[in-house]
């Protein structure tokens, strides 16, 4: 090949690399909890691949301020965002955080799958762990993050529509209903008024 052909098949890679379609798109995060952003991301894949794989992580851990959520509550959270057809092509697969790093996790998938995710976020690691796999990335949308708005839950606030769809919002109400949120509610409230009260200490708590 020419050195003009070469370049000119450089050109087209990122369009034909746009156009892909594959038999199965992996995503993976914490979801702590699913938001507006992790679902444009999902709306993406649907788009792209005839199979959505969401890898749940932190499975294997019990609930805290970090992880309040179950496997179960995050993934009625995503597949209750979609029609029962699209729901029906997602799949959610609990991931204990332990296998992150797994080469098991990969096995010798090489061809027809690929990964997808934010490509200026915490998920942009996930989409460097696999070099065997294709990578997808999507723009973060509105740079939503997860943590504001798991926080502020857990402080008893209600997220809003412009951050979290319906179908998160209806597990979060049920969850504030239990004795589980209150503990965890019990222990932000006791983090915060800590922490305000050494705000002007000359170092700064450490949790």
């Amino acid at each position: 090949m020419s050195e003009l052909s070469e370049q000119a098949s450089d050109k087209q890679n990122p369009e034909q690399k746009n156009s892909t379609h594959y038999r199965h798109l992996v995503f993976i995060g914490r979801f702590q909890p699913f938001h507006c952003g992790h679902k444009a991301v999902i709306d993406e894949a649907l788009k792209r691949s005839d199979e959505v794989i969401m890898l749940i992580g932190s499975a294997n851990l019990p609930r805290s301020l970090r992880n309040p959520f179950s496997v179960a509550e995050r993934a009625a959270m995503i597949k209750g965002a979609y029609s029962a057809e699209d729901a029906a092509r997602i799949h959610c697969v609990g991931l204990d955080d332990a296998l992150y790093n797994d080469k098991s996790v990969t096995g010798d998938l090489q061809t027809d799958i690929g990964l997808i995710g934010h490509s200026k976020d915490s998920s942009s690691y996930y989409l460097s762990l696999f070099p065997n796999w294709a990578s997808v990335s999507v723009p973060n949308y509105h740079n939503l993050s997860a943590t504001p708005i798991r926080d502020s839950y857990l402080m008893g606030a209600t997220p809003t529509p412009e951050r979290t769809p319906e179908s998160t919002r209806s597990v979060l109400d049920a969850f504030k209903k239990t004795d589980d949120y209150h503990q965890l509610h019990e222990e932000a409230d006791f983090i915060d008024k800590y922490k305000k009260q050494r705000q002007y200490a000359p170092y700064p708590p450490t949790f």
